[in-house]
């Protein structure tokens, strides 16, 4: 198995994903009880934009390995992408919970409260992850959108400054 995911991780790196595929495949026929295999093929499945195949193999390497925090995270993801706010507010705060050092994270879970209305979660989630981040100008944006929204210009307009010097 383990042969198996190093070969599908060399083909996912150079961007030959249906032979990552079968390698990631022939691998969990040997231990199909490998959450990081399951994660690998859902990682080559959304990279190939079959995304309906992707979606339960990440929900597989979820309920394999609670304790990875990579699977809720690219869930969490995909499903903004998709507009399903509430579950990716779950998952989301899933992979944050099981890595807090995850800026990223942060930053989209905060992006997601936004969508969801919750603009006292979202700010918190964004200074988290400028507090994570600091040289990354996307959570200022985001969080000076939601300062405007709120009527606090002059925050958002800091927070705008920052965005631009970065």
């Amino acid at each position: 198995a383990t042969l198996h995911e190093d070969l599908g991780v060399a083909y996912l790196q150079q961007s030959d994903l249906n032979h990552a595929n079968e390698q990631f495949r022939a691998g969990l026929g040997v231990e199909p009880d490998n959450p990081q295999l399951h994660y690998d093929l859902g990682l080559a499945l959304k990279l190939k934009d079959d995304l309906n195949a992707a979606i339960p193999e990440f929900k597989q390497a979820e309920a394999l390995d609670p304790k990875l925090p990579d699977p809720p995270y690219t869930l969490g993801v995909l499903y903004m992408q998709l507009g399903r706010f509430a579950e990716a507010q779950s998952e989301l705060e899933r992979a944050t919970a099981l890595r807090p050092a995850n800026g990223e994270g942060w930053a989209i879970l905060g992006s997601v409260y936004k969508e969801t209305g919750d603009l006292a979660k979202a700010t918190d989630a964004l200074r988290r992850a400028i507090e994570l981040m600091p040289n990354q100008p996307s959570p200022h944006i985001g969080l000076a959108t939601i300062l405007s929204q709120q009527g606090d210009r002059a925050g958002a307009l800091a927070e705008r400054k920052k965005a631009a010097d970065l």
